[in-house]
C-alpha cells in the first residue's frame, strides 16, 4: 500500500462498513515482509467478525535519495542510502549488504555500491544510525548489524539497485470485489517497461525509449541519461567513464560529477578525490591538497593512503624511507643511509651530510659525524680524513654536538699514536700522562708502538731519559746491555 511498515494488527472489530464488502481473501501467511514470500486462499469460512483492521505506519526502512533529497523508485541511479531517516556506514559492508538492501527495498538486484562524500548538504543534515552492516548472502535475515558506530560522513553508503520497485512488487491476482465509489483505476503502464497499449513510453533516468522496438533500453557504456522520459542517452565529458545504465558518469580522481552541468568539477576546498567521490582532508594536512587534487598532503615523515573507497589518512612512511617538504610521497633512503618510521630525513655516514634528497661528501678541511645536516672545518691541531679530522698524536676529535667539535687529550694511562681512531688503555703495568702518544713500561721492557715488550737476557738495563709527546721526563724505548760496575 505504499507505508513503511505496519505497527500493529486487530480482528473482531465491528464497523458499519464491512457489511457493504465481501471477503475475498482467507488463510494469508507470510514468511517475510515481502508479498512475494505470502501465501492464501480466494475461498472462505469466516464472517466479518474476523476481519482484519492494520494499523499502519512509519517505521525505520531503507531508502534512497537523490541530489534533490527526492526518493529513488527505479534502478540504475546512483542514491544516498537511508534508514529511516539516517545514513548508514560503510563499516563491514559488502556487495551482498547491497543485494539485501535492494531486495529489502522492493528492487531486483544490485548494480553497484560506493560510499563517499557526494551530496555534502544532505549528508550533513543527516545522523548516521547504522553501521557494521554484514550479510552472509543477498537476503536480509542473514545480515547483522550496529545501531552505534565510530564514523564520519565520508563513509555514507551510496547505492545502485537494479529493476523498479514497481515491477518487483507482486500483487495477488485479481478477486471479484464491491469497490468503493468513484475509486480511480490502477495504473497499467510501470515506468521502464514495455508497455505497448500505453500512448507513451516513460523511461527512468540511465535509459533511453526505443521508438522501433517501443521500449526502454539501457544507455551504453561511456554515456548517461539524467532524466525521465529521454529518447537518447548523451556522452561522458572528457576522462570520465560509466557503466551501462548510467544516469551520470563517474570522473577521473581529484573530480566530481555534477549531474545539474553534466561536467566534471574539481573536488571542493582542502578535499581530495578518488574513483569519482571527494573526501575531505584531515586536521593534520596543514596544505592544499596535492597531485591535481588526488590525494591530500600530509607532514613530513607521513604520506597520504587511500582506505577503499571511504576515504583516506596521513601515515608514517616506512622504516629506511623518507618524506620532506614538498614531496607527494616516501621515497627509498640512499646507500649507506638509514631512516625510522616517520622521516622527514635520512641518517647519512660520518664524513657526509643529508641535502634534502642525498648524502654528499664533506669538502676538503671539513668533518661531520653520523647523522650530519652540514659539514664543519676541522680545527684545533686537527686535519682532515676520510671519516672526520684527525688529531695529533695523544690527542682524539670528539663532537661536542652536531655542529662542533675539538682535539681533546687522551686520559691519563690511556694513549693514542697515529693510524689509531681512538685513545686506548696502557698495557697492565705501564702508564701514560694525560695527552700521551704510547705508554711508559716497567723496568726491563721497552716500548714497540703497541705494547711492553721484555728486553733479551744480556740487556736488562733501559736506557734514558729522553722527552717526547708531552711535559716531563720519560724513558728510552730501547734496550741497552748492562755496564760493568767496576768500570769507571
Amino acid at each position: 500500500m505504499g507505508y513503511d511498515g505496519s505497527t500493529s494488527w486487530n480482528s473482531h472489530i465491528q464497523w458499519v462498513i464491512q457489511s457493504q464488502y465481501d471477503i475475498n481473501l482467507d488463510d494469508v501467511t507470510c514468511g517475510s515482509d515481502s508479498w512475494s514470500s505470502c501465501s492464501y486462499a480466494t475461498t472462505h469460512n469466516c464472517g466479518h467478525a474476523e476481519d482484519v483492521f492494520v494499523s499502519c505506519g512509519e517505521v525505520p526502512v531503507f531508502s534512497l535519495v537523490d541530489s534533490d533529497g527526492n526518493k529513488i523508485f527505479t534502478g540504475g541511479r546512483l542514491g544516498l542510502l537511508l534508514y529511516g531517516d539516517g545514513t548508514v556506514c560503510d563499516d563491514r559492508f559488502s556487495a551482498e549488504s547491497g543485494l539485501a538492501i535492494c531486495r529489502k527495498m522492493g528492487f531486483t538486484g544490485l548494480a553497484q555500491w560506493t560510499s563517499g562524500i557526494r551530496i555534502q548538504d544532505i549528508q550533513n543534515e543527516k545522523e548516521i544510525v547504522l553501521d557494521n552492516v554484514d550479510c552472509n548472502s543477498g537476503d536480509w535475515e542473514s545480515c547483522t548489524y550496529s545501531t552505534t558506530h565510530n564514523c564520519a560522513h565520508s563513509e555514507d553508503i551510496f547505492l545502485s539497485c537494479q529493476g523498479n520497485i514497481a515491477d518487483s512488487q507482486s500483487a495477488p491476482p485479481p478477486v471479484p470485489t464491491t469497490a468503493a465509489p468513484d475509486t480511480p483505476p490502477l495504473s497499467t503502464c510501470p515506468p521502464s517497461i514495455t508497455c505497448p497499449i500505453c500512448p507513451e513510453i516513460i523511461c527512468s533516468p540511465g535509459h533511453y525509449a526505443s521508438q522501433e522496438s517501443a521500449t526502454c533500453l539501457a544507455c551504453p557504456a561511456d554515456t548517461y541519461n539524467p532524466t525521465d522520459g529521454a529518447t537518447s542517452c548523451r556522452a561522458c565529458p572528457g576522462a570520465s567513464t560509466s557503466p551501462a545504465g548510467s544516469s551520470g558518469c563517474t570522473c577521473e580522481s581529484g573530480k566530481i560529477w555534477n549531474n545539474t552541468t553534466g561536467t566534471c568539477e574539481n573536488c571542493p576546498l582542502n578535499s581530495a578525490g578518488r574513483n569519482g567521490a571527494c573526501f575531505p582532508c584531515p586536521q593534520e594536512s596543514v596544505a592544499p591538497p596535492v597531485d591535481n587534487l588526488r590525494a591530500c598532503s600530509c607532514p613530513d615523515g607521513k604520506h597520504w593512503f587511500w582506505d577503499a573507497d571511504s576515504g583516506g589518512r596521513c601515515v608514517p612512511c616506512e622504516e629506511n624511507t623518507f618524506k620532506g617538504r614538498g614531496m607527494t610521497r616516501c621515497e627509498t633512503c640512499p646507500d649507506g643511509s638509514s631512516s625510522s618510521a616517520g622521516s622527514a630525513l635520512c641518517l647519512c655516514e660520518a664524513g657526509t651530510y643529508w641535502d634534502k634528497q642525498n648524502c654528499e661528501q664533506c669538502a676538503s678541511g671539513t668533518a661531520s659525524e653520523a647523522g650530519a645536516l652540514k659539514c664543519f672545518p676541522c680545527k684545533l691541531r686537527a686535519t682532515k680524513s676520510q671519516n672526520g679530522c684527525v688529531c695529533e698524536d695523544g690527542m682524539v676529535w670528539e663532537w661536542d654536538n652536531p655542529g662542533s667539535g675539538s682535539c681533546k687529550p687522551c686520559l691519563q694511562n690511556t694513549f693514542r699514536a697515529e693510524g689509531m681512531s681512538s685513545c686506548s688503555p696502557c698495557p697492565i703495568g705501564s702508564k701514560s700522562i694525560p695527552g700521551s702518544g704510547f705508554c711508559v713500561c716497567p723496568k726491563e721492557k721497552y716500548w714497540d708502538g703497541e705494547n711492553c715488550e721484555p728486553c733479551e737476557k744480556e740487556s736488562d738495563k733501559i736506557k734514558g731519559p729522553f722527552n717526547s709527546n708531552g711535559p716531563g721526563p720519560f724513558f728510552n724505548q730501547e734496550c741497552e746491555p748492562e755496564l760493568d760496575e767496576s768500570y769507571e
